[in-house]
């Protein structure tokens, strides 16, 4: 692959990364409920009161041992460059979070914030996908159990998404913090992010793809 093409291919990566940190933190800000994937390290975060940050990189770093023991004798090593991926993530967030001001009361300037939060993750989740590099745990964690269990990837994000959800409900209930990380917002999130990506790509994936060396 050519100079150029690298640069490009690293560049709108690490832009991928910058627009879905910023994406996740800014719909915390919101108080409606958060995305499905940062309900979870939310939900952790505000149980045992650490920052959203280190919330974020001590799931992260669950759901990567997690792919090591599905994955078996078939484990992939480089797929252990999650970690530091998740260290720039979280630490982007850690950015956002402390940069971020909490929304106002008017439930129109909560929602509009929202909205914005979801265009910016859904972008950002297409960026990081579209490039072919190291993906976020998640997405990882997503095409481990594709993997293992012969089922499509767009189930197995369904079901990573209501495992991210419960075990946020879960911690609520059991910390007395109910509908503090699951609300209207995280339903909202689900029906919306994907169209986004969807929307997106639609628009901008070939351009991308091309940049970056990587045609169909």
């Amino acid at each position: 692959m050519m100079k150029k093409q690298w640069i490009w291919r690293g560049g709108i990566y690490a832009v991928g990364i910058f627009t879905l940190a910023l994406g996740a933190t800014l719909g915390t800000k919101t108080r409606l409920g958060i995305s499905p994937i940062t309900s979870a390290p939310f939900a952790i975060s505000s149980a045992f009161g650490m920052s959203l940050s280190t919330g974020v990189f001590v799931f992260y770093s669950v759901l990567i041992a997690l792919e090591f023991l599905i994955r078996g004798k078939h484990r992939r090593w480089r797929d252990l460059l999650q970690l530091p991926f998740s260290f720039v993530f979280s630490a982007l967030m850690g950015v956002f979070e402390k940069a971020l001001p909490m929304c106002g009361e008017p439930i129109w300037q909560r929602l509009l914030v929202l909205m914005v939060a979801i265009v910016l993750t859904g972008v950002g989740i297409a960026m990081v996908v579209n490039m072919q590099l190291v993906p976020n745990p998640p997405d990882g964690m997503v095409q481990a159990v594709s993997w293992a269990t012969k089922k499509d990837m767009g189930l197995c994000k369904n079901a990573m998404d209501l495992f991210c959800v419960s075990v946020a409900f879960l911690i609520d209930l059991l910390f007395g913090t109910l509908w503090t990380s699951v609300g209207v917002g995280t339903v909202i999130f689900s029906l919306l992010c994907g169209r986004v990506v969807s929307v997106f790509n639609r628009c901008c994936r070939e351009k991308m793809l091309s940049l970056a060396g990587l045609q169909e």
